[in-house]
């Protein structure tokens, strides 16, 4: 050693004490990171993953506790007993299952393609298509488990769109065998709502098959449906996981879940670039500028080397802390080096994004509780208000039937036209409807006034291509026909002996005029009864406008201000004329875009 230059000392004792331990710390320091890196992206990974997993086993457990009460309906029970020979039962049943069953799903799920009841016997009912439905029944029996539990099955086509096809076996509780399968069309570009908002980095993306292998979903459309090959399904064993796959760019990261209910799998790929590209460029930055430093100085290397790890260190127990739950750490700015103010943040934007994602998901719980009360609430308000009705159709079919058999067709034209509008009073009491089927709706009801009445007349003036896309309130035309009646005809005596339905598009709205020739009201009740509609305050009360409208028009008062509500105060009802030679009453209705038609 004494015969060393002090040049070859200085060499040595800077490879000995500086450029070999700073090498194995820097090895060491790669692997860590690297690991970390890793452990951070499957940690991420397996978040969202689970995430979708969870939305979509929730949906799923949903979907099948709304379909459950229709599997012990008394009609769904009634219908897989018919025999393929009892035509007439198997129409009258499977109309009171469009009628009365299927609208109790349709009506409230719209992401449900089609509902198809098949029976073990023939008989077939569905929302879309019977023959397709008889056609996929073999099919469907054969992916079904033995119990009765609900299945997620395949991909299909219901109207163009690619659908999820779920089934669930019916029996009868005495029975062993099933006698039926319900099948339930969900639209697939309904699901992705669920993982739509998720971002993998900048080229990530996930993909979902499921237990035979079929994609099921997959950013590239093209390979939805598809069946993967055995040796790409072997990657995919047990309940969840993930392994690295050489790519094009690079190695990226695979991961996958496997949901026990459904059966899919949900995998994510992400290129491990996206996850660690800044990470690894500081770490080249830092040995570079740590040989520099040793080539230098040994006190600025020693300096300079406790500035890059102390950060550094920092920040690993910030990323510990952070996989303990303590999401809410964060780096601080450092002023010095750019690339570890540059991870610092990226750490920040992280942690950021995360408490994010959590606070989506609270907030998508919240609003998914919520949704399943007001569904709850809305199931027994609809189970309470089809009591009686289901005893008034029963009765009213009675009646038809009858009249057909005694050929008395005035009375079986009312008992049709009767149904008709006491299941519209039912079904469409208060909600925002089309135009035209408040149109429909009247038009019956004053076909029994026809009947009732030989001399009355019907006239009908109503622009239909226009009326087609103009909105309405439910029952809004019958309280104004009756009005008139009452205070139009009867009041003075006269025969209820014509109605004119005029409607046409006026300044972008649609304007419906209901006309009688009864004999009006004075001008100073017509004056006092507009201004009191003319108001812009929507709650004024009855009792506070003038004597016409606060007394006998009641009715078309609550008509006005339902339009309100509905719309806003640019709409409502209006007399347009009243004299000796009748009444004019016009109602201002919104035109509805190509997006909002019923």
């Amino acid at each position: 050693m004494r015969e060393l230059s002090l040049k070859t000392k200085l060499i040595v004792f800077i490879c000995l004490f500086f450029c070999i331990p700073f090498l194995m710390i820097s090895i060491n320091w790669q692997q860590r990171s690297s690991r970390s890196i890793e452990r951070i992206a499957v940690d991420y990974d397996k978040l969202l993953v689970g995430q979708i997993q969870d939305r979509l086993d929730t949906y799923f457990k949903d979907l099948a506790n709304v379909i459950s009460p229709l599997l012990v309906h008394p009609l769904v029970n009634q219908f897989i007993y018919l025999q393929p020979g009892d035509k007439y039962g198997i129409f009258s049943v499977g109309q009171q299952l469009q009628r009365e069953v299927f609208p109790n799903v349709l009506f409230f799920r719209s992401e449900v393609a089609s509902l198809s009841l098949v029976s073990s016997l023939g008989p077939v009912i569905s929302s879309v298509s019977e023959l397709d439905a008889a056609g996929r029944y073999p099919s469907i029996v054969d992916k079904l488990a033995s119990d009765r539990s609900f299945q997620v099955l395949n991909v299909t086509q219901v109207n163009g769109r690619p659908t999820i096809t779920a089934a669930q076996r019916i029996a009868d509780r005495t029975l062993i065998e099933p006698q039926g399968v319900l099948v339930v069309d969900i639209y697939l570009d309904e699901l992705t709502r669920f993982f739509g908002d998720m971002q993998l980095g900048q080229s990530g993306y996930i993909w979902i098959f499921g237990s035979d292998g079929e994609v099921i979903f997959h950013t590239d459309r093209g390979r939805i449906g598809r069946v993967l090959e055995p040796e790409a399904r072997a990657r995919f064993i047990g309940e969840g996981g993930y392994y690295l796959q050489d790519a094009k760019d690079g190695k990226k990261l695979v991961y996958f879940s496997r949901s026990a209910l459904t059966g899919w799998n949900v995998v994510s790929e992400v290129p491990i670039r996206e996850l660690s590209g800044d990470l690894l460029g500081l770490r080249n930055a830092s040995a570079l500028f740590m040989l520099l430093l040793v080539a230098l100085a040994l006190l600025a290397g020693g300096g300079a080397s406790l500035s890059v790890t102390s950060p550094l260190l920092k920040l690993q127990r910030l990323m510990k802390r952070a996989e303990s739950g303590d999401l809410n750490v964060a780096a601080p700015r450092n002023a010095l080096y750019v690339e570890i103010d540059s991870l610092n943040q990226g750490f920040n934007r992280m942690m950021a994004e995360l408490r994010r994602l959590i606070e989506v998901e609270h907030r998508a719980e919240l609003r998914e509780k919520e949704m399943q009360l007001q569904q709850k609430e809305s199931m027994l308000r609809m189970m309470q208000s089809q009591i009686n009705p289901h005893f008034l159709y029963n009765t009213l079919e009675v009646i038809n039937s009858n009249a057909i058999v005694a050929k008395a067709w005035p009375i079986s034209r009312m008992a049709t036209a009767l149904a008709r509008i006491f299941r519209y009073s039912v079904n469409h009491a208060g909600g925002q409807i089309a135009l035209r089927q408040e149109l429909e709706h009247i038009r019956t009801y004053l076909s029994i006034h026809a009947e009732r009445n030989p001399d009355f007349t019907l006239i009908w003036e109503v622009d239909e291509s226009k009326a087609e896309h103009a909105l309405a309130v439910g029952m809004i035309l019958q309280p104004i026909v009756e009005n008139a009646f009452i205070h139009g005809y009867d009041r003075h005596k006269e025969s209820p002996d014509f109605i004119a339905i005029r409607g046409n598009e006026k300044e972008s709205d649609y304007v419906v005029s209901i006309v009688d020739r009864g004999g009006g009201m004075d001008p100073a009740v017509m004056g006092k009864i507009n201004d009191a509609f003319g108001r812009t305050e929507i709650d004024i009360e009855p009792a506070r406008a003038s004597g016409e409208a606060a007394s006998g028009g009641i009715g078309i008062w609550n008509v006005h201000q339902r339009i309100r509500l509905t719309f806003g105060a640019d709409y409502g009802v209006r007399v347009a004329r009243s004299d000796s030679n009748g009444t004019t009453v016009e109602i201002r209705l919104p035109m509805a875009s190509r997006g909002e038609q019923t």
